[in-house]
């Protein structure tokens, strides 16, 4: 149990892991999904094929082949982001640490190649129309 949901409804950090599909919840408790680790590798291996993430390793963007770096980081980005979400960068950081080495990479490549949009000042994040 993560927390109860009295406590986690009002917790920044709880609703964010029940969005991204990290928690649920069920008998008044906020709770790890069992299921998450194994949809979130599922979902990226559809774009890295056996990939080194299924044995439990990040992502290194240097070991990728050039030609699969752009849907990688569009694949890992639209996991760790809804589409109706507007989420700050620190919160966008720890997601992608889950998945990937360099965070920045992945956060500036999604937003050059149109995967993310950004704020000016780059406070916020959210998935752009595709």
């Amino acid at each position: 149990m993560l927390s109860s949901t009295q406590q986690g409804a009002d917790d920044p950090l709880i609703v964010g892991l029940i969005k991204i599909g990290f928690a649920e919840i069920g008998n008044s408790e906020v709770r790890f999904r069992e299921t998450f680790l194994s949809e979130s590798l599922r979902a990226i291996d559809g774009h890295l094929g056996s990939h080194e993430i299924l044995l439990g390793n990040k992502i290194d963007v240097n070991e990728l082949q050039h030609e699969k770096i752009d849907s990688t980081v569009a694949a890992v980005i639209r996991r760790v982001i809804d589409a109706d979400e507007r989420i700050s960068e620190p919160i966008l950081n720890e997601r992608l640490r889950m998945f990937v080495l360099d965070i920045a990479f992945f956060r500036r490549h999604a937003v050059d190649t149109g995967v993310l949009g950004r704020t000016q000042d780059g406070a916020m994040y959210w998935l752009a129309a595709s």
